[in-house]
């Protein structure tokens, strides 16, 4: 990494240090002040490896979908860009509860960002649900992953534990075979 970008040797632990509490984190638990207070970086240094780790296809940011009733914040929910990465990073920090959530929500994250081009799509999260596409004619669908207790009519529900298709379900294979 030290070859494609200005970076310090010495701020080399501190990129695994970024990247492991991440990986240890709930993404709705992170933002630029948390990992600048965990690794003991300044905000701008922390922005700065963030935009290079999502240039070198390390970590993902999505950003909050705007519209009228949303407040006027930037907001940023940060993911690593596969499970691989992601279980390099954090299989020994978290409890197996919390470790399935992070897999399953990174799996459908990098799956639709790998195929958003294609599909001409872009990947958003809202206050209220996990992740939302929106289309190029300003088409919506929203996507809460693995929500079990709860029922909405204008979200879909992907979980690991069903084979098929339903009206508001999605097996989480689907996100598998999408490319």
């Amino acid at each position: 990494m030290v070859k494609f970008v200005d970076i310090h040797t010495t701020n080399i632990s501190k990129i695994e240090d970024l990247l492991i509490f991440i990986a240890s984190s709930a993404s709705s638990e992170i933002t630029i002040n948390s990992l600048a207070n965990k690794t003991g970086l300044s905000n701008i240094t922390v922005e700065w490896y963030l935009k290079y780790l999502e240039k070198l296809g390390w970590v993902i940011m999505l950003n909050k979908f705007w519209g009228v009733w949303e407040t006027i914040r930037k907001e940023r929910k940060i993911y690593l860009s596969n499970t691989a990465i992601l279980y390099i990073f954090s299989h020994n920090l978290l409890e197996k509860s919390v470790f399935i959530w992070n897999i399953r929500e990174t799996f459908v994250i990098s799956n639709l960002y790998n195929i958003k081009e294609k599909y001409d799509f872009e990947i958003f999260f809202k206050s209220r649900t996990d992740i939302i596409l929106v289309f190029n004619s300003w088409e919506k669908i929203e996507l809460e992953i693995w929500w079990k207790n709860k029922s909405r009519n204008d979200v879909f529900v992907v979980k690991d534990d069903i084979l098929i298709w339903d009206k508001k379900s999605i097996p989480l294979w689907v996100f598998w075979v999408l490319d």
